[in-house]
């Protein structure tokens, strides 16, 4: 199993990615313009807002994507998701990561699949955060390549051998 150390450095991991992609999105602005690369980054940081506010037992409320047209205006608010994630992470202890966590739209995915939906965990869903951010950010490189950008490396094992840098928002953060 798990412990939270192995999700924190799950979590560092991806806010290194998502850094990483960004600095290529926002570098050449015509990226921006692209309705799927927009719809992908959308959706992947979108998923991330609703696990924080389950976490957090807040409402499911996020601005709808053309209220983030701009992709300086959705790049930031990315970024703040990671703000308000850290201190959400670190109160995290071993007895919580068992906690079942409803999620909302459980019924409805298993209303395709068929089924029951049985109770998720913290940990579950940790997992799950962490596991949708990189089959999207996986997307969002391929639409980059399509549109001539290249797409960061962003593996788990580079960030390791570069000494699991933190997160470079230089971009978003001005």
């Amino acid at each position: 199993m798990m412990d939270q150390k192995d999700f924190l450095d799950l979590f560092r991991h991806m806010e290194w990615a998502d850094a990483a992609v960004w600095r290529v999105v926002l570098d050449r602005s015509s990226l921006g313009e692209d309705p799927e690369l927009h719809r992908l980054l959308y959706h992947l940081h979108l998923v991330k807002w609703a696990f924080l506010n389950i976490w957090q037992g807040e409402a499911l409320e996020f601005p709808a994507e053309s209220a983030l047209a701009e992709p300086a205006e959705l790049g930031r608010w990315a970024r703040q998701f990671y703000t308000l994630l850290w201190p959400v992470l670190d109160r995290i202890t071993a007895p919580d990561l068992t906690r079942e966590i409803p999620v909302p739209w459980a019924r409805q995915v298993v209303d395709v699949l068929g089924g029951d939906p049985v109770a998720a965990t913290l940990a579950d869903t940790l997992r799950q955060v962490v596991l949708h951010s990189i089959y999207h950010r996986g997307q969002v490189n391929t639409c980059l390549r399509r549109l001539g950008a290249e797409p960061p490396l962003v593996d788990y094992i580079v960030w390791v051998w570069q000494g699991k840098p933190p997160a470079e928002w230089a971009t978003i953060d001005g």
